[in-house]
């Protein structure tokens, strides 16, 4: 097929002997090879109405040849140039400079020109057509773009500043993603918090990477024989994983799709007696990682300096922080098997590796800050104003900082937000 945009090879079905006949019957065409689509792109106003032709008084006499629009009935069938008998002109009425014009072929008037009638053919809202070519072999698709762009007579405003220039507006995959929260973020049955892994959609079959996963399990395996020190750090970091119901022995999988996180462990350099666990989405299988199928949410995180600053506002200061803040949020169970991973049974590194799965959402995820601020948010969107603001507006990912003017007042806050943040 050619275009404007070039050729391409397509599959698709061709239909022939059909005819196509105008509204009055005067004119009858049979059309060779139709070849047919998966659909066909339309825009119902731009079809011209009795009602376009009657507005204007040079085209006044032709509003009884259209026929009334039908949004019922669907556009079926595009007419190319490679019929060029259809599209001759037999007549043509032309109006004032800038005004439509209208031509008459063998199966009817058509109008042509820019119309408007109070806004009835002209939305106040812009569309915007964008192609999405999926790596997966699917069918191009062709989805409206979900931007809406607000117009405004600008020479009043042009210059006026306002809080929100400098902010980065959500983008169609973050609102996305927030729809998905808000839909599927809910306790569980356990009490905890959950909320699903973000996946892009549509999202295309998953190799399965166990062969990795274990490869990367037997090089973690060696380097903790080698350092005992290392060991021991490692096994008190999964200790509290394991502990705190974060990670399960997983099942077996027979038919579900399922992906594994290889492990490895980082220090921090004014911690190096700790080390934090961090689960390899990015690592590369087949082309495909976990965080390249997921949305990365948008950056729900509070402005620094903001915080620092209302910090030194008052004489009594508060900090917290909420240990393994990620953790503190379950996974949905039916993406759970996505999160797979080695460790040694019983947390013993005497026994054997085996298959184990997270219950939580992880370090080295890319959505996690966003669920976890998102969540942290949503934990005391019943509480009292205080501990709202508090929560919503001091604290920076897992960290708070806040002052008062009396010590009575901090104490309160402290335990009314740990009593909220424990249910």
């Amino acid at each position: 097929m050619s275009s404007c945009n070039g050729n391409s090879t397509m599959k698709c079905r061709v239909a022939d002997s059909i005819c196509v006949r105008s509204i009055d019957g005067k004119s009858t065409f049979e059309l060779q090879d139709v070849i047919e689509c998966d659909s066909i792109p339309s825009e119902l106003p731009e079809i011209a109405t009795p009602e376009v032709a009657s507005a204007y008084s040079h085209l006044h006499r032709i509003s009884s040849y259209l026929p009334p629009l039908d949004p019922s009935i669907k556009v079926e069938l595009l007419i190319g140039r490679d019929i060029p008998e259809i599209h001759h002109v037999q007549e043509q009425i032309t109006g004032d400079k800038g005004e439509p014009f209208a031509q008459r072929l063998a199966l009817g008037w058509v109008v042509i020109g820019e119309v408007c009638l109070g806004k009835v053919h002209a939305p106040n809202k812009i569309s915007v057509r964008k192609t999405h070519v999926l790596n997966d072999g699917r069918c191009t698709t062709f989805p409206l773009c979900e931007n809406n762009i607000e117009i405004s007579d600008l020479k009043d405003d042009i210059f006026i500043r306002t809080t929100n220039d400098n902010k980065v507006g959500l983008s169609v995959e973050d609102r996305q993603f927030l729809s998905l929260m808000d839909t599927d973020f809910r306790k569980d049955d356990t009490g905890h918090w959950s909320a699903p892994l973000p996946f892009k959609q549509p999202k295309p079959p998953i190799p399965n990477n166990r062969s990795q996963a274990w490869k990367r399990a037997q090089i973690l395996d060696t380097s903790l024989r080698k350092n005992q020190t290392k060991r021991e750090h490692f096994m008190t970091f999964m200790e509290k994983v394991l502990n705190s119901g974060a990670a399960e022995i997983a099942p077996k999988v027979i038919s579900r799709e399922c992906w594994y996180l290889p492990l490895f462990g980082v220090y921090h350099h004014k911690k190096p007696d700790q080390i934090r666990g961090v689960f390899d989405s990015s690592a590369v299988y087949g082309d495909v990682s976990l965080n390249s199928l997921l949305m990365s949410g948008p950056d729900l995180t509070n402005n620094l300096v903001g915080i620092l600053m209302r910090f030194r506002k008052n004489a009594i200061a508060i900090t917290g922080d909420i240990e393994q803040m990620f953790y503190q949020f379950r996974v949905s169970n039916h993406h759970r098997d996505y999160l797979r991973f080695f460790w040694y049974q019983d947390n013993d590194f005497s026994k054997p590796l085996i298959e184990y799965r997270m219950t939580s959402h992880v370090f080295g995820n890319t959505p996690s800050p966003a669920v976890a601020s998102y969540g942290l948010r949503q934990a005391v969107a019943t509480s009292d104003e205080d501990v709202r603001a508090f929560v919503c507006n001091d604290f920076y990912v897992d960290d708070g900082l806040t002052s008062f003017t009396n010590k009575e007042q901090a104490i309160d806050l402290v335990k009314k937000t740990q009593n909220d943040l424990k249910t």
